[in-house]
């Protein structure tokens, strides 16, 4: 009761003092700022995605100095000014116990810095009344944004109160009390890798704890994580207690150590090293469920799967950056299976154990950090024993070019990482099978026209890779796929022989033609028995060209299990494939293409529904077959170092040669969309908003502010 009592007292007294108001027309000034900016961010029609107020919360860097002056302001001269001015006695002589005063005192000035963001909310009110009414407000991230802002300034109140009972000069516990509190909004910046200022991974851990901004990035987006709420509650408990031993040690009525103090420290530890090291969990009130294909199969693991992210990209830029929306989720994920974990590998200034693990998975580290949005170079590892699959964050993400800027569209998370824990879950191996002998492109030659970076990339995606030079009488049973990348010469009787025995033994092949080459005549022979037939003729289709006039198709695919996909890929005269009964088109060009025949004089024919990628698995054949009509896309010169694309080249291959092999792992889960709030708010609306947060309402508060320091005269 006499908690409560001090704490109206305090309440009540500063609501009479004039200061109060003119640091709330300051506070409301400079959130009306933050508002304004985010109201003009959200007009924009490259609004980044997030929360529509997630900006809001936070705010900008240069903001935070200004909010902690504000709990300086509140909390400075809570016990200081009693002990210079003399009533700091009266109070402990008073039945109130050191621990009443200290906790009504704070309590007090907690409900008053409560205040100043309740006032905020008629901004928010202005804002609701004005949005069209296709755009809502989520509820979630905007209470939880309130909460963190409140619960963040409830332990800086915290600091204050302890530094406020260390001395009488109220300049003093001021000043400590903005120091420390500066420095936990700069360990977003002494953390960071990019700046190199601390590079022990530990100790970056460590202070990650008790970064504030991050605190805020996460409150504001909906999201509650218990660390968080465990450290918050730590530091208010502690320097609440401590400073309720230093006033009780002074007045000599408390001793310094009781047995309670050690009790209420190790529950205090306990807690926080159990939520961080053991049960982080973060509660998400407004995100969807995981999709039940991968929420079975992470239910259904049997063994420890691990994430490694490798990605330059700083940990949170914005609220709405897409690489915290991934770390996000794989923490949910690591949250939903015991089995399932993740981390996040340091590249800015990696060490030996980052180094060592990333030549483990073939990666190279001078490319992710030339990657200044992380999304480009950057990978998502996943690793279960020995096996491993990497995932490019650049197929996870996908986005859209708008006026040459990147508007993020949706994650693929979900359906890539129930892929390569459907991989990973196949106990036996895959192995891609190359010949040689007959023209074929090389894997083994680094030039342009090799194909070692394509298989590089089949590595990355667990494939062994074996050289079938020359192709021997039987084809071995391990050979999950045989891959005949563009021959040109002829092969043996016997060879092509051992090729139809693998066929018939349920076995699976895949070709590539080359576009300018002759195409061997035994080997269409044998393709031509089942319907299948390279021909002499290229593709051109100028009605889907791309970069430059004729000679490029865009093509899409189209019918069977590939519609839903939507891959595009560039080529540039690739060769037609004529296609009987049993046939499946899996790639064709527009009714615009022509077929132009090779030959001196290049004649040309028009053709609706030309055959460039097509595939067969019927009664005729027990295997599975696939020929693609160019290699261009696969080359080196096509290729980056991991064996990517620009394009869906490469993605199409691999899903030929994993359908060809009977190992497709592919989980169709459709990706979660990036919501984009684009406001398109009247001018008017926009002024008035902008005039009410930054001039009407802060004058209003000023006043009041007039108002109480008039009525103080009389």
């Amino acid at each position: 009761m006499n908690t409560l009592r001090i704490a109206w007292h305090e309440f009540i007294k500063t609501l009479r003092t004039p200061s109060f108001y003119f640091v709330a027309a300051l506070f409301l000034f400079y959130q009306g700022i933050v508002f304004s900016i985010t109201v003009s961010l959200r007009h924009h029609p490259l609004s980044p995605p997030g929360p529509l107020l997630a900006p809001f919360f936070g705010g900008p860097f240069w903001f935070w100095p200004l909010l902690i002056l504000v709990v300086v302001e509140l909390s400075h001269g809570a016990i200081s000014r009693e002990r210079n001015e003399g009533t700091l006695e009266l109070l402990l002589a008073s039945p109130a116990s050191p621990g009443a005063v200290v906790a009504g005192k704070y309590l007090g000035i907690t409900a008053l810095f409560s205040l100043l963001w309740l006032m905020t909310l008629p901004l928010v009110g202005l804002l609701i009344l004005y949005l069209p009414a296709k755009v809502s407000v989520a509820a979630a991230p905007l209470v939880t944004g309130y909460l963190g802002a409140i619960l963040v300034g409830a332990a800086g109140l915290a600091l204050g109160i302890f530094f406020s009972s260390l001395t009488a000069d109220t300049r003093l516990s001021g000043m400590l009390t903005f120091v420390v509190l500066f420095l936990l909004v700069l360990l977003k910046i002494l953390v960071n890798q990019s700046y190199g200022i601390i590079t022990s991974p530990a100790l970056i851990k460590v202070l990650g704890y008790f970064n504030f901004l991050d605190y805020m990035e996460t409150f504001a987006r909906g999201n509650v994580r218990g660390v968080h709420l465990a450290i918050l509650a730590g530091i208010i408990v502690l320097s609440v207690r401590g400073a309720t031993l230093l006033i009780g040690i002074h007045q000599r009525v408390h001793r310094l150590w009781a047995a309670a103090d050690f009790v209420i420290l190790a529950l205090i530890l306990a807690l926080i090293t159990a939520t961080a090291g053991f049960g982080d969990h973060t509660w998400r009130p407004d995100s969807r469920d995981i999709d039940p294909r991968l929420a079975e199969r992470l239910d259904t693991l049997r063994e420890p799967v691990t994430a490694s992210l490798f990605t330059s990209g700083a940990v949170s830029n914005l609220h709405f950056a897409p690489l915290v929306q991934i770390e996000n989720s794989l923490t949910l994920f690591s949250a939903r299976s015991r089995n399932f974990s993740w981390r996040k590998i340091p590249i800015a200034r990696p060490g030996l154990a980052a180094r060592t693990l990333a030549t483990r998975f073939g990666l190279k580290l001078e490319n992710l950090q030339r990657d200044r949005t992380g999304l480009e170079e950057g990978v998502l590892v996943v690793e279960a024993g020995s096996r491993f699959k990497v995932i490019p964050l650049s197929t996870i993400v996908t986005a859209d070019i708008h006026r040459q800027r990147i508007r993020f569209k949706g994650l693929r998370l979900e359906a890539e990482l129930a892929s390569a824990l459907a991989f990973l879950a196949d106990p036996q191996g895959l192995t891609l099978c190359v010949t040689a002998g007959h023209g074929e492109k090389s894997i083994a030659s680094p030039g342009p026209l090799g194909l070692t970076r394509l298989m590089n990339g089949f590595k990355a995606s667990g494939w062994s890779i074996r050289d079938l030079s020359p192709i021997p009488s039987s084809i071995p049973a391990r050979c999950t796929l045989l891959f005949i990348p563009s021959p040109t010469k002829a092969f043996l009787p016997a060879e092509v022989e051992a090729v139809e025995s693998h066929l018939l033994h349920q076995g699976g092949l895949v070709v590539t033609v080359d576009e300018e080459g002759v195409f061997p005549d035994r080997l269409a022979r044998m393709l031509g028995r089942w319907n299948l037939e390279p021909t002499g003729s290229r593709v051109l289709d100028p009605k889907k060209s791309v970069g430059k006039t004729g000679g490029w198709l865009w093509a899409a695919m189209v019918g069977g299990t590939l519609a839903e996909k939507n891959w595009r890929v560039v080529l540039e005269g690739p060769r037609e494939l004529r296609v009987g009964p049993s046939v499946q088109v899996l790639q064709d060009s527009s009714g615009e293409a022509r077929r132009v025949a090779a030959g001196p004089r290049m004649s040309g024919t028009r053709g609706r529904g030309t055959a460039v990628v097509a595939a067969i698995n019927g009664p005729e054949t027990p295997g599975r077959v696939a020929v693609v009509g160019y290699t261009l896309p696969f080359l080196n010169r096509s290729l980056d170092e991991r064996g990517e694309s620009s394009d869906s080249a490469v993605e199409l291959l691999r899903y030929l040669a994993g359908w060809g092999g009977r190992k497709t792992t592919s989980v169709p889960i459709p990706e979660m969309a990036i919501v984009h709030h684009h406001l398109n708010l009247k001018s008017s609306h926009i002024t008035t908003v902008h005039l009410f947060s930054m001039l009407l309402w802060p004058l209003f508060a000023m006043s009041l502010g007039i108002w109480v320091a008039f009525r103080r005269r009389r």
